[in-house]
C-alpha cells in the first residue's frame, strides 16, 4: 500500500527525553442564546488579542487548543471561562436558562463534539472539535462576560452579538462558513428553543 502521509517528526530533548512534533487538537464553542426579552438570538464571539499567532482584532467563537491529561470536555470548558469568564455548567444550570439543547455538552457518558475536522489543509493542520449549545435566556441582562481568566493579550473582548452582526463580521479562521453552516443545517434546535419560549 501507499500512502500520503508525513510521519512526525521526532525532537530528543537536552534531559534525553524523545518527543514528536504531531497535530494539535483545539476545541470550539458555538453558544446561541435565544434572549427572550428582546426576541433575538446571539451568539458568543470574542475579539483576538495581539498574544495570540494570527488573526489579530478579529472575532471568533471561544476556541483553544487541548491541554496535556486533560479531556475534550474539560477543554471546552476552561477555553470558554478563559476567553470570556462564562461558565457553561453555571449557564446551564442558572435559575434563568430555561431550556438547553445539545447533549454533546453532557460530561456523563462521554462527550460526543457535534463535529470534528481533521482535513491537514485546514489552520495550521490542527484536528478541531466543535461543540454547540442552544438556550433560552429569560434574564433582562445578559450573562455577565469577563477578560479576567485569559492569558496575556489573549483577546480584546468578548461580548454576545446578533446573528446579524456575527454574520456581517469577517471571523477568524472558517467561523464564517461554520457559522453558516450551523445557521442552514440546525435549523431545528432554533425552532425548538423558539417553540419552547411560545414563539
Amino acid at each position: 500500500m501507499k500512502f500520503t502521509n508525513t510521519p512526525n517528526r521526532e525532537v530528543t530533548t537536552t534531559d534525553g527525553e524523545r518527543l514528536h512534533v504531531s497535530r494539535s487538537v483545539a476545541v470550539v464553542a458555538q453558544v446561541f442564546v435565544f434572549h427572550v426579552a428582546s426576541q433575538s438570538w446571539l451568539i458568543l464571539l470574542g475579539e483576538r488579542g495581539q498574544g495570540v499567532d494570527d488573526f489579530h482584532g478579529q472575532w471568533c467563537f471561544p476556541c483553544g487548543y487541548l491541554d496535556w491529561d486533560e479531556t475534550l470536555y474539560e477543554a471546552l470548558i476552561r477555553e470558554v471561562w478563559e476567553e470570556t469568564g462564562l461558565s457553561l455548567p453555571k449557564l446551564r444550570n442558572h435559575e434563568h436558562t430555561h431550556h438547553w439543547i445539545d447533549a454533546a455538552l453532557e460530561p456523563e457518558g462521554g462527550v460526543a463534539p457535534r463535529k470534528v475536522s481533521a482535513e491537514p489543509s485546514n489552520n495550521r493542520q490542527n484536528v478541531s472539535a466543535s461543540f454547540a449549545c442552544w438556550l433560552s435566556w429569560y434574564g433582562e441582562e445578559l450573562p455577565t462576560l469577563s477578560l479576567d481568566n485569559m492569558e496575556m493579550d489573549e483577546a480584546t473582548d468578548a461580548r454576545f452579538l446578533s446573528l446579524d452582526e456575527a454574520q456581517k463580521l469577517g471571523l477568524a479562521f472558517n467561523h464564517n462558513q461554520v457559522l453558516q453552516e450551523l445557521l442552514t443545517h440546525e435549523k431545528r434546535r432554533f425552532r425548538q428553543i423558539e417553540a419552547s419560549v411560545g414563539i
